[in-house]
């Protein structure tokens, strides 16, 4: 059993430390029930859905998914737009269509199981390496590493890596240290041990450090680096970006875009910034601004209240899908992010509803 310079202590005490921990803490979660293991699917859901989003945000949109796409033929069969509806909120937009795609894919190509082959499984959209690790480790227990930021902040204050884990070289170091650690026997739920011992002890800022079933081996405790570690480098700065959105009402309704597929949330719907050309409205007074943060950006989002005076989309225009929308329509269409606390805002607003001539019995 290999034996690290580091702290004299083999990756079998690792394991055995974390697997014990692991056991007796690990927290009741919808993909760890008996049987969400026994389902491939269910697993890469899940882990595609915890790709940079907290648990507790993922807990509800998992259910729900599994509600409407219980197996991969279902989701397979999935028009996009109930797809992206289901996703709505969830971020990273991309994320819906690899998965949607990639089911199309295990259906036309693996007869609706999901390959337990690490190469297979790359091929397909959306799994990268640490998706593909963590589906043939938890799914089907074979003895692959997976690396996230759960599990390179562990590494690095266990073995005190001090370069940039997010290089190309601390990447390489760290996939290499996790090759080391998996066991042959439970290799999925070391990996979860890994990334649960990540996300409730070894946490970014106040690690609790008196819980942790390897503090007395851990280098960076020991230096009193704990703190510092992990280095990932400079983090950019983020920036203001000022936008706009017209409320054009008419009659009631809404005017609302679907921005095109392929491009950044492609395929989501939102309100025009006023470049729909062939539509003549009034721009009226400024009613909110809406502040939403997307990776590096600030947006401040000026709503406008506006009065349909005559037209329709352009010709060139209706490459773009155009709706004029009712109230029920906005809830029924996924939106961006930021458009969606519009439509929450003027809920809100049962004077505004009533001004707009919506339907108050039902909200926006």
């Amino acid at each position: 059993m290999r034996r690290y310079a580091y702290h004299s202590m083999t990756a079998g005490q690792i394991q055995k430390r974390l697997l014990q921990w692991f056991d007796r803490h690990a927290r009741v979660l919808p993909w760890r029930s008996a049987a969400a293991r026994r389902d491939p699917y269910r697993i890469w859901v899940s882990e595609i859905m915890l790709q940079q989003t907290q648990v507790a945000t993922v807990i509800p949109y998992y259910r729900r998914w599994l509600r409407l796409f219980p197996n991969v033929h279902a989701l397979a069969a999935a028009k996009p737009a109930a797809v992206l509806k289901a996703w709505e909120g969830l971020g990273y937009y991309s994320r819906a269509h690899n998965l949607h795609a990639a089911a199309r894919e295990v259906v036309r190509c693996h007869a609706g199981r999901l390959p337990a082959d690490r190469d297979a499984l790359l091929a397909l959209p959306g799994i990268g390496r640490y998706t593909a690790g963590a589906i043939l480790s938890i799914a089907f227990g074979q003895p692959e590493p997976l690396v996230d930021g759960n599990v390179a902040r562990v590494l690095a204050r266990l073995f005190a890596i001090r370069e940039n884990v997010k290089s190309s070289h601390g990447q390489k170091r760290l996939w290499k240290l996790a090759g080391e650690l998996v066991p042959a026997k439970r290799p999925g739920a070391f990996n979860e041990s890994l990334m649960e011992l990540g996300a409730t002890v070894c946490t970014p800022q106040n690690p609790h450090c008196g819980a942790c079933p390897l503090r007395v081996r851990c280098v960076a405790r020991r230096h009193g680096e704990h703190e510092c570690l992990p280095n990932v480098g400079r983090r950019p700065k983020s920036r203001l970006v000022r936008q706009r959105a017209l409320l054009i009402w008419r009659n009631g309704q809404v005017l609302t875009r679907r921005r095109p597929a392929g491009g950044l949330l492609g395929g989501l719907w939102e309100f025009p910034d006023g470049d729909c050309r062939g539509v003549r409205c009034r721009v009226g007074p400024r009613i909110a601004t809406v502040r939403h943060g997307v990776m590096q950006r600030r947006l401040d989002i000026e709503v406008f209240d506006c009065r349909w005076l005559g037209g329709e989309p352009a010709r060139e225009e209706r490459r773009v899908a155009w709706r004029w929308a009712t109230s029920r329509n906005l809830q029924q269409l996924a939106f961006i992010g930021a458009h969606r606390k519009i439509i929450k805002l003027l809920s809100q607003q049962s004077r505004y509803r009533a001004a707009a001539h919506l339907d108050t019995q039902k909200p926006l």
